[in-house]
């Protein structure tokens, strides 16, 4: 998705696994401080909001439209990479 410029899917798809990761190491111990971190950590907290706002409207109209997109594609193509490499080094077990 990041590849193909997908940065919106990019954004949800490294959230989504932070959530299967969470929901599959939950019960373990050993992990405490990092499954506290992904849980909580600023990063991820920015993750989920940024993630909220793009899926769920506030307003009458859309989260997201075509205009939106094209004009904060830049914005959008960091905060994926952003998205990304906290997703890497959660699922890499280095938080």
């Amino acid at each position: 998705a990041f590849a193909a410029g997908l940065w919106i899917a990019a954004l949800v798809l490294a959230q989504a696994a932070l959530d299967a990761e969470l929901a599959e190491t939950a019960g373990e111990g050993g992990g405490a401080a990092a499954l506290n971190e992904r849980r909580h950590g600023s990063g991820y907290a920015w993750l989920r909001r940024r993630r909220n706002a793009l899926l769920h409207a506030d307003g009458p109209g859309p989260a997201v439209t075509s205009a939106g997109r094209a004009a904060d594609a830049p914005a959008l193509e960091r905060d994926a990479r952003r998205a990304l490499e906290l997703a890497a080094k959660a699922l890499a077990g280095r938080v």
